[in-house]
């Protein structure tokens, strides 16, 4: 990876589509190696799939770390988004064993995850207090931070999370704050928001000039002004791409990257 990208070391990108860029499917770990390489990106947040069984993290994380990236944050498998509400703290403790290993053998400081989609009647957000308290006693002494993504129905969640959990750190993320119509929960618990997902579509205007920010189910973004405003109330976390249409070709998403993180940076 060039050293000319060590000022860039707060934006990553999502593994997903970076192994679509290598020529395979979103979880195919040969595709996403050669990804890796073909896109240069030095940082990644590592994707885990439910298709991965937890006893071939090690091996699959061995190709993706030789390839000289460096991997702050893994995401948890989707699994997780109805473990952590409705089920057993064992259950929750049994998927984030495998999570809390691929993050310390790929050196993350943490670990983030999903809640069951929050406006289903279905979600308890009890049980999902007493899973996530059960899985950060059995985990705090790794130095391993969980940090909730917040997905739409946030907005009535995140006092009772930041009440009961106050070691719980949250990802905001711009399709999803689009969707949920309303940013100021989460810039409001900025010391608390400790990486930003930038859900986008890749897209190249006339001019050439790169442009984000335009989700899915008609989500919009101003990603400038969400970053800047985020900053300017002492966010200093990962930033990172999930690039919506990727395809095999790699100039829009390295063009994309680098957009990024001269916004970030300046």
């Amino acid at each position: 990876m060039s050293s000319g990208l060590a000022q860039y070391a707060l934006v990553q990108c999502t593994t997903g589509p970076l192994a679509i860029a290598g020529g395979g499917t979103f979880d195919d770990i040969e595709g996403l190696v050669a990804g890796i390489r073909e896109v240069g990106w030095p940082n990644i947040e590592m994707r885990l799939w439910d298709r991965w069984q937890p006893a071939h993290y090690a091996g699959y994380l061995e190709k993706v770390l030789a390839t000289g990236v460096i991997a702050r944050t893994v995401h948890a498998p989707p699994r997780t988004e109805d473990l952590l509400s409705g089920r057993t703290p064992d259950e929750a403790i049994e998927v984030f064993d495998g999570c809390v290993a691929a993050a310390r053998m790929a050196g993350s400081r943490a670990i983030v995850f999903h809640a069951w989609d929050l406006r289903k009647a279905s979600f308890d957000p009890r049980s999902l207090v007493s899973n996530l308290q059960a899985v950060h006693e059995r985990y705090a002494g790794e130095g391993l931070a969980l940090c909730l993504e917040a997905l739409p129905g946030y907005s009535t969640l995140l006092p009772l999370l930041e009440k009961e959990c106050p070691y719980l750190q949250f990802v905001a993320d711009t399709q999803w704050a689009a969707v949920e119509g309303d940013w100021r929960p989460l810039l409001d618990r900025t010391p608390r928001v400790t990486g930003l997902h930038v859900q986008t579509f890749v897209d190249v205007s006339g001019e050439g000039e790169m442009v984000l920010g335009r989700g899915r189910f008609g989500a919009a973004c101003d990603v400038r002004s969400v970053i800047r405003e985020m900053r300017a109330r002492g966010f200093s976390g990962e930033v990172t791409l999930e690039p919506l249409g990727v395809t095999s070709d790699r100039s829009p998403l390295r063009q994309a990257l680098r957009y990024l993180a001269a916004l970030v940076s300046s």
